[in-house]
């Protein structure tokens, strides 16, 4: 037999034995897992006697396993590999949990609370969601999305910024614009009020204008007919003084 072959053969030995060593151990804690929670359980609640035992040795045992293969096969950048790694670690607290209580019971050292099983439940559901939300977040193709999307909001915020200081300038030009017509109505109402003052009736004090003539109407007077000299007597004659 080749040298090569022998230690191929080895390998694989060594790899089964691996194996089956693995599913042992788990299996063994997977049962522990589920016995200590289906003990603990109250007799008159027939769901949770089912639903919780089931349930935690998913999410320990399960929980465990997927975390680790998740951080040696899937897990991609040191954010992801770290919610992987950390994880994995928790569940397999929980499962040692688990199995140490169901241990304690087992040889009467001591015994778990009726509500130890649905609380340690609910914490590692919680432990694991919030982990896989982590997971999600901080795969690279996410962690990309949310830099550019961080410096196209940049860009925004300072194109908004920057509009906005633009029609504070146009504002204020335009804004001196009206000040200075709104200024020409307001003196040329003043300058009408100091020409118009009215009097104490209502009326304007400034005088009237009268037109040339003898006081008697607007028509100036006419002289006699037959001219100047007509105004001494009708038997005056040219030339001639008046007697």
């Amino acid at each position: 037999m080749k040298k090569g072959t022998a230690g191929s053969i080895s390998a694989l030995v060594i790899n089964g034995i691996g194996w089956l060593f693995g599913l042992v151990v788990l299996g063994w804690t997977g049962y522990r897992s589920w016995h200590i929670l289906y003990t603990t359980v109250a007799e008159d609640n027939s769901v949770l006697k089912f639903v919780i035992p089931v349930l935690g040795l998913v999410i320990f045992e399960g929980g465990m396993l997927y975390w680790f293969f998740n951080f040696v096969k899937k897990a991609e950048g040191t954010p992801q590999k770290a919610v992987s790694i950390v994880a994995a670690v928790l569940d397999t607290f929980f499962v040692l949990i688990a199995f140490l209580s169901d241990v304690t019971n087992a040889t009467g050292a001591g015994m778990m609370d009726k509500a130890a099983p649905v609380a340690l439940v609910g914490i590692a559901t919680a432990v694991n969601l919030i982990a896989k939300i982590a997971d999600y977040i901080t795969s690279p193709e996410v962690l990309h999305s949310i830099k550019i999307g961080g410096h196209s909001d940049t860009i925004r915020d300072m194109a908004y910024q920057q509009l906005k200081d633009e029609m504070t300038a146009i504002a204020d030009e335009k804004a001196k614009q009206y000040a200075g017509q709104l200024r020409g109505e307001v003196l040329g109402q003043t300058e009408r009020m100091l020409n118009a003052k009215p009097g104490g009736n209502g009326q304007s004090n400034r005088a009237p204008i009268t037109p040339p003539g003898n006081g008697q109407g607007n028509r100036p007077a006419t002289p006699p007919i037959g001219g100047p000299q007509r105004a001494f007597g009708s038997d005056a004659k040219a030339g001639e003084a008046p007697n």
